[in-house]
Formats: C-alpha cells, sequence, structure tokens
C-alpha cells in the first residue's frame, strides 16, 4: 500500500487487478466511455450503443484465458488488455484471446485492444504474434494498440479533469501512477 495524498493511489498500489476495476468503476461516466472508445479509431460500431452493462471485468474464457476487460454486445465483441507495468504476456496472450475472437463470436465487429505503457517491453513480441495469426486467420479482427501517455493526453485534452474533484484526483492518479511505474512523468 502507498501513502500519499492520492486516494487511488493508495487504494490500488501497483495491482493490475485493482488498477483494471478502478478503470473499469470510471467507465459508468459516458465521457470516459467515449474518450476511451474514441482512441480505438475505429468506424465498426456505434460508440453511442455501447453502455456501461456492456463492459465486464475479469472474463474467465477457459481455454482462451482470463481476458482483464470485454466489451459485449449485440455489434461488438472487444478484449482489452490491460498492462500496467512491464509484466509478461501469459500463454494465451495474444493468441487465445484472438482463437477467441475468431472461434466463438459471432458479433460484426471484433477487437483485441492492448493498452500498455508507450515502452511495454513485450510490445514486439505482442505484435508479432498478432501478425502471425493475422496472416493466417481469414477472419477480421481489429488490434489497436492504445498506449497510457495517449489515454492521460485525450483526458486531459478533452478537460475531463476538469468536471469535478473526482475526476481531477482521477487524473492525478494516472500521472503519479505511471510516473512511480515507469520512472518518469510523462510530459502533458
Amino acid at each position: 500500500m502507498v501513502n500519499s495524498d492520492n486516494i487511488f493511489l493508495d487504494m490500488v498500489g501497483d495491482d493490475e487487478r485493482a488498477f483494471t476495476k478502478l478503470f473499469h468503476d470510471f467507465l459508468r461516466f459516458k465521457v470516459v466511455r467515449k474518450l476511451l472508445l474514441s482512441l480505438l479509431k475505429n468506424n465498426g460500431f456505434h460508440i453511442s450503443r455501447v453502455k456501461y452493462e456492456h463492459f465486464k471485468i475479469n472474463d474467465n474464457n477457459g481455454q482462451y484465458g482470463n481476458f482483464d476487460l470485454v466489451i459485449k454486445n449485440a455489434e461488438v465483441d472487444v478484449i482489452i488488455e490491460i498492462k500496467i507495468k512491464n509484466t509478461t504476456l501469459t500463454d494465451n496472450q495474444p493468441l487465445g484471446y484472438l482463437e477467441y475472437l475468431a472461434k466463438e463470436s459471432k458479433k460484426s465487429f471484433k477487437a483485441l485492444v492492448l493498452i500498455a505503457p508507450k515502452d511495454y517491453t513485450y510490445e514486439n513480441d505482442y505484435k508479432n504474434q498478432v501478425s502471425s495469426f493475422k496472416r493466417s486467420s481469414a477472419i477480421e479482427i481489429f488490434t489497436p494498440i492504445i498506449y497510457w501517455n495517449q489515454y492521460i493526453e485525450s483526458f486531459k485534452k478533452e478537460e475531463l479533469n476538469e468536471i469535478n474533484t473526482l475526476f481531477y484526483e482521477y487524473y492525478r492518479f494516472l500521472i503519479h501512477f505511471f510516473g512511480i511505474i515507469e520512472n518518469n512523468y510523462y510530459q502533458l
């Protein structure tokens, strides 16, 4: 447990599950959902049709793995893998996730999204596995990478940090969190 002047930093520490839970909780707010979905930069689905109820954390899919965060509704099946530090890829990342989307999902829009620090150590391994899968599969799966600094910059650009004290503290948490984990602060 970290002792700081930020309640979110104290609650989360450096625990990826706690971080994911907090990230999920902020998706209750439409402006935060819209921000995340806009970073996907894809016209494959209507952002306005994605509601908080469509997000689920720690979705266990047996042989395919335990997905950090998913978005599922009538149109979309999106798996979001969250990395907050340089943790290794599991045996199912990303191939098990891609296999799930290719074999099990019947949705018109399928995506595997990686959200990670800009200097994520295993990014090349991840990209190589995704590329290899895409070369051998006829199924169209959108596979963007979103960097935490992009998310933080967008949060500030959209002035979400100015909505109220809760959003300001969440913004401060994100900056401090990645400054502590990555040993550098993003220049915003």
